[in-house]
């Protein structure tokens, strides 16, 4: 239904239009009717009418100077001006000022305005569809950059490009730098949400000497176009460092950064975009920014002696669910693997073939402290698939917190649904979760919170209520410590993503 205002200072011309015709059936809503340019404006700002019909003459602001608003607000509504006048400058006025067409009032019948209306309806739907034609273009001409950005990125991670092959694939990337001077980062944030990485990096970038290539979900290359002074590795540094803190403050995630050195001429970004990499893989051990040395290849540690051989018993462990065991042999791996600087690649082309045999269909990730963490969550969920996670009264009682989280539960009166000993309870719940009672009633809120929030409109107050937070001045204490964002722009973030 097209939206239709009517402006007349005359309350009988505006009962009149009104009921001349059914405007339903004409396919037009009838928003309402003002009786001058000022009351027409609010009315304007707060519905955005798609046809607005308005008389030229009226006291206050006339009908020429509410077209002229009008139209800056609404470029794309269509106006009819109204007028007892035939005057070839009123109709001039009007015309200049934004009006699609010009009718005189005292000659205004049902056939004259239903062919008006047929005529602006054909205009408007004309326009709608022009816009969304554009839109789409719009779309796949972003996509199709992105698409040449990506091939872009993967021709210099895995080859030397003549300048012949290369310059004409930065034209049509829209990386129209002139690279003389150049240098790589490469940034990873596993744990970020799908594109969320992409979005603060390209936020980041903009307008500085930098071009954000999205590489995967979580990853980004960025290509820096230096400008040829002595201060150069200074700003490569000062670069990364404010991108880390950016990525931490809006994601609250903890990435990591490689860096390559500094390098002259687009046709070394290949080797600019390799040093990056590499660096990267050497972050493989802390969440840090990590620079390129050539040292990196000499120093390289060996995987344990033992690895290969706990994946050659691996299938016989799953089978007779021994699954404490396979938690502590992998572990104690990647333990010392830490403790010797093992080959990342190798680290993880390892952690690759453990979670093949566990039936894990994903890759390894590229740091240390994650390889740990999912070790930990696929051995848990194996053992919960299986019946097998310790003390049946504990996964009772953490069953019941998952279930019963939002009303006042207290450790004494799960303890009495279990049938434990509140003090016995605490210890065999730390032992078998590896959390303590009150944490991980904690985390069950804290998850049922931010699921409300991605999910719902409801007031936080209420979202808070529901989760089973009482005191709400301290769950929003608990939730910026936790997250690092106030509810209220955790919300809006993940709307916005």
């Amino acid at each position: 239904m097209i939206k239709a205002l009517i402006v007349d200072d005359a309350f009988l011309v505006r009962m009149f239009l009104k009921q001349l015709i059914d405007w339903k059936s004409q396919g037009f809503e009838l928003i309402g009717d003002a009786c001058g340019g000022e009351e027409a404006l609010e009315l304007i700002d707060q519905f955005s009418p798609d046809l607005i019909i308005t008389d030229l003459s009226m006291p206050g602001m006339d009908g020429i100077e509410l077209i002229g608003q009008a139209r800056i607000r609404l470029p794309d509504s269509y106006i009819i001006a109204l007028s007892c006048h035939g005057e070839f400058e009123y109709v001039k006025e009007a015309m200049k000022q934004g009006a699609n067409e010009y009718v005189l009032k005292n000659l205004l019948d049902a056939p004259g305005l239903c062919k008006q209306l047929e005529f602006a309806r054909a205009k408007l739907e004309n326009a709608a569809q022009r816009a969304e034609q554009t839109d789409k273009l719009r779309h796949l001409a972003a996509k199709g950059t992105e698409m040449l950005r990506f091939e872009l990125l993967q021709n210099l991670l895995h080859s030397a490009p003549e300048e012949v092959e290369l310059l004409p694939r930065f034209r049509e990337a829209g990386l129209d730098a002139s690279f003389h001077t150049c240098a790589a980062l490469v940034v990873s944030a596993e744990t970020a949400r799908r594109n969320a990485l992409a979005q603060v990096c390209g936020q980041f970038c903009r307008n500085k000497p930098a071009f954000c290539l999205p590489y995967d979900e979580h990853a980004c290359f960025i290509l820096l176009d230096l400008s040829p002074d002595n201060t150069q590795m200074d700003w490569v540094y000062t670069f990364a460092e404010g991108l880390h803190h950016c990525i931490h403050e809006y994601l609250n995630v903890t990435p990591s950064l490689g860096i390559s050195t500094i390098h002259s001429g687009i046709l070394e970004l290949h080797q600019a975009v390799s040093e990056a990499h590499t660096a990267l893989d050497h972050a493989f051990y802390n969440h840090n920014i990590i620079h390129y040395t050539a040292e990196f290849k000499e120093n390289d540690g060996t995987l344990p002696e033992d690895a290969y051989s706990i994946l050659h018993r691996l299938p016989t462990m799953v089978e007779e669910g021994l699954y404490k065991r396979i938690h502590e042999d992998a572990q104690r791996i990647l333990t010392l693997c830490n403790q010797r600087q093992a080959s990342p690649a190798e680290v993880r082309r390892w952690f690759s073939e453990l979670l093949q045999i566990l039936g894990v269909d994903d890759d390894a990730p590229v740091t240390f402290d994650a390889c740990a963490a999912k070790l930990s969550d696929i051995i848990h969920q194996l053992a919960e698939e299986r019946g097998i996670n310790g003390n049946h009264s504990i996964r009772q009682a953490a069953a019941y917190l998952r279930e019963h989280f939002s009303q006042p539960v207290s450790l004494s009166s799960v303890a009495a649904e279990v049938h434990l000993n509140p003090a016995y309870l605490s210890y065999l719940f730390k032992r078998e979760m590896g959390v303590n009672f009150s944490d991980y009633l904690q985390n069950c809120r804290m998850e049922h919170m931010k699921l409300l929030l991605r999910e719902s409109d409801a007031p936080l107050k209420e979202c808070a209520s529901q989760s089973g937070f009482s005191d709400y001045r301290n769950f929003c204490k608990l939730f910026k410590k936790q997250t690092g964002l106030r509810p209220a722009q955790y919300r809006s973030l993940n709307r916005e993503n």
